[in-house]
C-alpha cells in the first residue's frame, strides 16, 4: 500500500508542468533570553519569524507587533512589516510567533571598523533624529505600547493609520516574576510610581537570595562531600554571593524609599508625559545598509 507524502507546511508553486509543491527553507538568524528568530525563504523571497516563548502570554507578543508599527506612523526609521502574528500556542509551531519582513543590513557591530568617520556621523545623527521623533511624539504613562485590539487586518501596513495605548510593562523584571505576587506591572502615571516599585522588586529579590543562602547554610553538612568530590575532579562552584552586600543593599534599598517624596511631587493630578525608548540600543541590534544607512533597530 503506497503511503501518500505529508505535504502541510510546503507551498504550491505554478511550474511548466503544473503546480508542485514546494519545501520553505528555515535557517536559524539569532535568539534573545526569551526569543528564537529564524529566516524562512520560499521561492525569491524571504521573511523573518520571531518565536517566543510563553514568558508573558499574549501581551508580550502584542506589545512587539505595536512597537514597528507606531515607529513607522512617528519617525523616519525604517522599520520591517509585520505580516501575520499568532498569540494562540495552540497552533501548529506549538509558541507565539510573529511574521515580518527580512530587513536588509547587517549588525552595526559587524561593519563598525570598515566604516569612514563621515558614515559614522551620519548614523548617529539619524539614531538622534529617531531619539527627537520619539520625544515629540510624547504618550502619558510608563509602560509597554500596544494596539488597540487584538486582532489586526493582514497584512499590516506601516503607512496604515493604528491607535495605540499604554498599558502593563512587558520588561524583564516585571515579567519573570510570579503571575499571583501583588507587584504592580503598570501602567504607571508617574515616576515616583514606577520608582517605587522597582524598589519594591529589589529589595524582595535581595530578601529572596539572603533566604537562598540562609538555607543553604543549614543545609551545607549534607553537601560536604558532594562538594569536596567537585573540587577534586577540578569543577568550578559558581562565585558565591556575600550577605553582607546583600543587606548592606537593603539599607540603600531602605534609604531611598524614604526619600521619594522629597525628590516627586507628592500630589500630581495627571499622567507624566513620556516617550518610547528602545532599552538595548547596542550595535548588535542596530543593522546597516549598503548605504550606510540604519535601516531597523531590533
Amino acid at each position: 500500500m503506497d503511503v501518500l507524502p505529508d505535504l502541510r507546511g510546503s507551498k504550491w508553486t505554478r511550474t511548466r508542468w503544473g503546480r508542485e509543491p514546494r519545501w520553505a527553507k528555515v535557517k536559524f538568524l539569532a535568539k534573545g533570553a526569551f526569543n528564537r528568530l529564524y529566516i524562512v525563504a520560499s521561492d525569491d523571497k524571504e521573511v523573518v519569524v520571531r518565536v517566543t516563548l510563553p514568558i508573558y502570554p499574549k501581551w508580550k507578543t502584542l506589545g512587539e507587533v505595536a512597537i514597528p508599527q507606531w515607529v513607522a506612523q512617528n519617525s523616519s526609521l525604517p522599520v520591517p512589516q509585520v505580516l501575520a502574528y499568532n498569540i494562540d500556542r495552540s497552533n501548529s509551531v506549538g509558541f507565539e510567533w510573529i511574521m515580518m519582513d527580512k530587513v536588509p543590513g547587517k549588525p552595526s557591530a559587524d561593519i563598525w571598523h570598515e566604516l569612514s568617520f563621515s558614515d559614522k556621523e551620519k548614523i548617529v545623527r539619524q539614531l538622534a533624529d529617531l531619539c527627537s521623533d520619539t520625544f515629540q511624539r510624547q504618550l502619558t504613562g510608563i509602560g509597554s505600547l500596544f494596539p488597540d485590539s487584538d486582532v489586526i487586518d493582514f497584512p499590516l501596513n506601516n503607512q496604515d493609520s493604528h491607535t495605540f495605548k499604554v498599558q502593563g510593562l512587558v520588561y524583564t523584571s516585571f515579567i519573570t516574576r510570579d503571575p499571583r505576587s501583588n507587584i504592580s506591572r503598570g501602567p504607571f502615571s508617574t515616576s515616583k510610581e514606577w520608582l517605587s516599585v522597582r524598589l519594591d522588586i529589589a529589595e524582595i529579590d535581595c530578601r529572596q537570595r539572603l533566604a537562598q543562602i540562609s538555607h543553604q547554610d543549614c543545609q551545607s553538612d549534607n553537601f560536604e562531600n558532594l562538594a569536596a568530590d567537585k573540587a577534586y575532579n577540578g569543577d568550578d562552584e559558581d562565585e558565591e554571593e556575600d550577605p553582607e552586600d546583600l543587606e548592606n543593599a537593603l539599607i540603600i534599598i531602605a534609604k531611598l524609599q524614604d526619600q521619594l517624596d522629597n525628590f516627586f511631587p507628592s500630589a500630581q493630578l495627571e499622567p507624566e508625559p513620556t516617550m518610547i525608548f528602545h532599552d538595548d540600543l547596542n550595535q548588535h541590534n542596530i543593522l546597516i545598509d549598503e548605504n550606510r544607512f540604519p535601516q531597523c533597530c531590533r
